[in-house]
Order: structure tokens, then sequence, then C-alpha cells
């Protein structure tokens, strides 16, 4: 390492260090993880929203990020192999991972949840969000696709 250091100092802005080979590296020092308990992680749950329950049942018995889990679709579950296929990770690859069985049945829940939702909306004629995911997504062009329809 300390020669990389010298050779680029060298080369990038011509000025020469003297020998460097003496110098120790910082050490890294090394840090225990913290580590719950079953009791503790059950007493942490026990507070939490039912709101943001399922997510943080995923993230913490699936070992997903934070916008893994949100980015979750209904394709991505298999209950038959208990396992979350998450797409479009940290390192832009697709994995698979564990579905844990304390969030089972909120996830099955909360699936049922939407597809209520999107049953009443379908029957509202609330059809741009399904045909138009990528309009939603990108609030100017909703605007622009809309425009025709509401003149000035």
């Amino acid at each position: 390492m300390p020669q990389s250091v010298a050779f680029s100092c060298e080369t990038t802005i011509h000025l020469e260090i003297p020998d460097i080979d003496h110098i120790e590296r910082a050490k890294r020092h090394k840090r225990i993880p913290i580590v719950f308990s079953k009791s503790e992680v059950k007493r942490i749950f026990e507070h939490i929203d039912e709101d943001y329950q399922l997510i943080i049942y995923l993230l913490y018995g699936s070992g997903l990020r934070l916008m893994e889990c949100l980015r979750l679709r209904v394709k991505d579950v298999d209950f038959d192999y208990q396992q979350l296929v998450i797409r479009d990770t940290k390192g832009l690859e697709d994995r698979i991972t564990v579905l844990p069985q304390s969030a089972e049945p909120r996830l099955r829940l909360q699936i049922e949840k939407v597809k209520l939702l999107h049953q009443e909306d379908l029957s509202q004629s609330y059809r741009a969000a399904c045909q138009f995911p990528k309009l939603v997504r990108q609030p100017t062009l909703l605007v622009e696709s809309f425009k025709p329809y509401f003149p000035q």
C-alpha cells in the first residue's frame, strides 16, 4: 500500500516521497455486533405500530434491506417454498432469501387487502394506476398525458 501511494504521488503531482516503508498502517478496531435475545426482539416487535409490523418482520426475518422490502411484489413471494425473490439488489442482481414463518400470516393478509383495494379501484374505473404505472411513478408524464382532457 505505501508503495502505491508513493507511485501515485510521483506520477500525478510529481512529488517524490522519501522512504515510507517503515510506516505502519492504522489498525482497525474490532467491534462486536450487538445481538438481541429472542425475548428482547419480541419486546421490540410489540412496540411497533401495526402498519409497520410486516415490514419489520421481513427486514429482521429475511435479512432484507429497506428498499428491497418496499419493492417486493406479489410475484416475488413463494409460499410453497417459503422464499422471497429479491430483484435488483444492491449489486444489481437477483437473489433468493427465506420467508420467515412469523411473517407469512401477515403477508397473506396484506396481499388479500391489496387485492380487495385493487378490485375496488377497478370497479370505480381508477384504471390509470393499473394501466400506466410508469406515468404514476413520473408525475410530470402523468400531468402531460392528461392535459388534452382538461383544457384551460
